[in-house]
């Protein structure tokens, strides 16, 4: 069959169907008109990032000042100029890896897992250069209690920015899980900068990052299971 016989078959077709019956149309088109709402435009990448940052820093700066700002009134200059100005990075970092996991068709420079390691690698480092008590009492006693305290602040910092990206498009639900969960580690762990008094460098390596490294996990597998 040529491309003549083709458009002949179709033309031919066209001309022997019958017409749509005009009242049919009418109770479709009043049918979908009835159905069609206004949709309120979502804000601008740039909006969603700065909202999704501004959350996790509020939650940070508030639940440590609830807490009581120990760490942070005993830090040197340097100790601060090595911990918070990277900390800040890391939080619009975070922000842009959970706001584009609800934009579909954003541009994916690097996947989703490499935010919680680059967040980790980062605050590894700026501890081990920013403190040089290297002693381990009373490790994991002391450990656990900024874990839990870190996740207690992660968790309702989580929903917040949940709530506030809810009307995104989620393709891939475990990578915005990791990313929103990261997102809220980071909230954890900057809040026991600001209130941990203990400056042991591997407590903070281990604990403080952990923080941001459990949230994260937890939050990926919360995407992966969840059903809607």
């Amino acid at each position: 069959m040529k491309h003549d016989d083709v458009d002949r078959a179709l033309g031919q077709a066209s001309r022997a169907s019958e017409p749509v019956d005009p009242a049919l149309l009418a109770r479709i088109a009043g049918t979908l008109g009835a159905s069609v709402e206004p949709v309120r435009p979502l804000p601008s990448s740039a909006a969603l990032v700065s909202r999704a940052a501004a959350t996790c820093a509020a939650a940070a700066v508030v639940s440590a000042l609830a807490l009581g700002a120990y760490g942070v009134r005993i830090m040197s200059a340097a100790q601060v100029l090595a911990i918070f100005p990277a900390a800040a990075v890391l939080i619009v970092l975070a922000a842009t890896f959970a706001v584009r996991e609800t934009i579909p068709g954003s541009p994916r420079r690097a996947p989703a897992w490499a935010m919680p390691a680059i967040a980790a690698s980062v605050f590894t480092a700026a501890y081990s250069i920013a403190f040089d008590d290297y002693r381990t009492p009373r490790f994991l006693a002391q450990g656990l209690i900024c874990l839990r305290a870190g996740l207690i602040v992660a968790i309702p910092t989580a929903a917040a920015v949940w709530w506030g990206l809810r009307r995104g498009y989620v393709v891939n639900r475990a990578a915005a899980g990791l990313t929103q969960g990261a997102l809220a580690g980071l909230a954890g762990a900057v809040m026991l900068e600001i209130h941990c008094a203990n400056f042991e460098a591997p407590h903070k390596m281990v604990w403080h990052t952990g923080v941001l490294i459990v949230a994260a996990a937890v939050g990926a597998l919360i995407g992966r299971f969840r059903k809607s």
